[in-house]
């Protein structure tokens, strides 16, 4: 598919102060702020998937985007390894700006994400045979007044495939999503650890400093050490443990495929995999989410000090023996032409169940009171 990206007007226009993009929402529940009731399509622009130039089909040319509200600047991360830059200073006029396109080389990139308060552009960006650590590298923001490309300012090693970079509300602190995914390199499966990485930020521009502390999936604040046997107990699914690799090394199911260097180095953490983030409102507590095990991992991260996990909680199964689901096929893609589309029939199925494996996660204020994503 050609990669769009588009702008949706909301119309009427709530009153509100200008959106911080880092920080988590606030819900009042009875609010009397003013809602949004319609909206509309006003510009699509198309994007390239090289630096500013070259169109083509099924490029991955939008991947991730970040917008800059105050100099009015949308930045797409490109599957080929280049972020693009589209000017929203005119809605109806937008368009790629080619001369501030940033070559990343062909690194594979993973996330991107502003810091309009300290005029930062950041970006993850994986190692080339994947399972290295990976680099999370900061940017100067252009600016309206003066548009340059983005210049290179720090860049930081972090744990192995960074899949979510995520500042906290006032971009003191970047988490980094180290998701650790293994790969079959030379016929034999290399599986890092999962880990968190907090960055911490100081300065601005050319004065920029940043920090790495580290999270490892060891133990949890309670002292339990963290095996395949306590995690499968909590209900934890673990993709790969170590008794389903000694298993398939001794019955050679995987001819292509050996897990013996894997299993000499296996820790249970290389079977968490972290994959989406999202802060407290207070940013004292990262909410991590363990997409692969189902599960989220709550950190505790002090404004001083070292970040540590508090506890890993698994989120359980849906029953779709009391919740409605549809199995049956809809598309008619194969069939004979004129074949009607299968009507949508949401139904249950006795002891039909399914993991949850959400693909993101948010933590919200409601009320006042703290909304968990950890909380089902």
């Amino acid at each position: 598919m050609l990669r769009a990206f588009e702008l949706l007007s909301l119309v009427p226009v709530a009153h509100a102060a200008l959106f911080h993009l880092e920080a988590s929402p606030s819900i009042l529940v009875n609010g009397t702020e003013s809602q949004p009731t319609d909206f509309a399509l006003r510009k699509r622009v198309y994007l390239p998937y090289g630096m500013g130039t070259n169109y083509a089909f099924g490029m991955g040319a939008a991947e991730k985007h970040a917008y800059d509200p105050l100099n009015k600047y949308a930045y797409m991360i490109s599957e080929q390894g280049y972020v693009n830059v589209v000017d929203w200073s005119s809605v109806h006029s937008a368009e790629v700006k080619s001369d501030l396109a940033v070559d990343f080389g062909g690194a594979k990139l993973t996330d991107i994400q502003l810091c309009v308060s300290k005029k930062l552009l950041i970006v993850a960006e994986v190692a080339a045979d994947t399972v290295g650590n990976g680099k999370v590298k900061f940017y100067s923001l252009i600016k309206r007044a003066s548009p340059k490309a983005p210049t290179l300012l720090k860049s930081v090693d972090v744990g192995p495939s960074p899949d979510m970079i995520l500042p906290n509300s006032d971009c003191s602190k970047v988490a980094v999503a180290n998701e650790g995914e293994g790969d079959v390199i030379n016929g034999f499966l290399v599986d890092p650890e999962g880990s968190v990485d907090i960055l911490n930020v100081t300065g601005k521009c050319s004065s920029l400093q940043v920090s790495k502390k580290s999270v490892t999936f060891v133990s949890d604040a309670a002292g339990n050490q963290l095996t395949d046997a306590l995690l499968i107990s909590m209900g934890v699914p673990l993709p790969l443990p170590l008794k389903a690799q000694e298993y398939w090394d001794e019955t050679g199911a995987f001819s292509d495929v050996s897990f013996t260097k894997s299993r000499t180095a296996y820790t249970t953490a290389t079977q968490l995999e972290p994959e989406f983030l999202s802060w407290s409102t207070d940013d004292a507590t990262l909410y991590v989410n363990l997409q692969e095990n189902n599960a989220i991992a709550t950190v505790s991260v002090p404004s001083c000090g070292h970040p540590s996990l508090i506890r890993i909680d698994a989120l359980g199964m849906k029953d779709h023996g009391a919740v409605p689901i549809d199995i049956q096929e809809d598309s008619t893609t194969g069939q004979p032409s004129g074949t009607p589309a299968t009507v949508c029939a949401q139904k249950t199925y006795a002891g039909f169940k399914a993991l949850r494996m959400p693909d993101a996660i948010q933590a919200v204020r409601v009320d006042g009171g703290h909304l968990h994503p950890d909380r089902k």
